[in-house]
């Protein structure tokens, strides 16, 4: 239902930025995600990531219907990670499995990095998150912070916006507020201007928090 609001709201024209992607990194990254593997060997070793027979880590995502169709899996197993040097390099060669924790909403952690994997059709992508790895926290699906910036999941910082009074209301969460005003997705937004009770009630929620 949270989804569906922020979804509804932004078809309204409350957010005008429709943003693919939540960096440039993985945009422009995406199409290489056609390495992946579908082995049937793959053994659990940490949550969503798996090792198959040869050594080689993967991160298990569920692909859409059209997906399963080409190629009749009902998962693949994302081998490589985006964001070294602009070049995809094998997921075991970057992340840190023994030190790897789950962030919630698509993000992990390790000694060295965030990780953040980004949902497509296809399974999508797996990329460093460059943010401060001492200070990043997940707020919730739509937004994430650390001490130097916010971050929307769409399209990444949102400029502007100050990380250290920036809340959010999670009986909504497109929504979030700072100290100097209201955000719907990664746009600002003004109280006086919206008609919407609904829009309206959850802006009050996030003046009571």
């Amino acid at each position: 239902m949270k989804k569906l609001l922020c979804i509804i709201i932004a078809i309204a024209g409350i957010s005008c930025n429709d943003g693919k992607t939540h960096s440039d990194k993985v945009e422009n990254t995406s199409e290489h995600q056609k390495e992946t593997s579908t082995s049937l060997d793959w053994k659990q070793i940490n949550g969503n990531f798996y090792s198959d027979k040869d050594g080689n880590i993967g991160y298990k995502v569920p692909v859409d219907s059209l997906e399963r169709e080409k190629t009749g899996y009902n998962y693949r197993y994302l081998t490589h990670v985006y964001g070294v040097n602009d070049e995809p390099v094998e997921l075991g060669k970057v992340v840190d499995i023994a030190s790897l924790k789950d962030l919630d909403y698509g993000f992990y952690q390790d000694k060295n990095h965030i990780y953040y994997h980004y949902e497509m059709a296809d399974g999508g992508t797996f990329s460093i998150f460059e943010a401060d790895l001492k200070t990043f926290e997940v707020l919730n699906y739509f937004y994430s912070r650390d001490k130097n910036h916010v971050y929307e999941y769409r399209n990444g910082i949102m400029e502007g916006v100050d990380p250290k009074t920036f809340k959010v209301y999670n009986g909504s969460a497109c929504f979030g507020k700072d100290k100097n005003g209201y955000y719907n997705w990664n746009t600002k937004i003004y109280k006086d201007s919206i008609k919407d009770p609904s829009i309206l009630e959850i802006l009050n929620k996030l003046d009571e928090l």
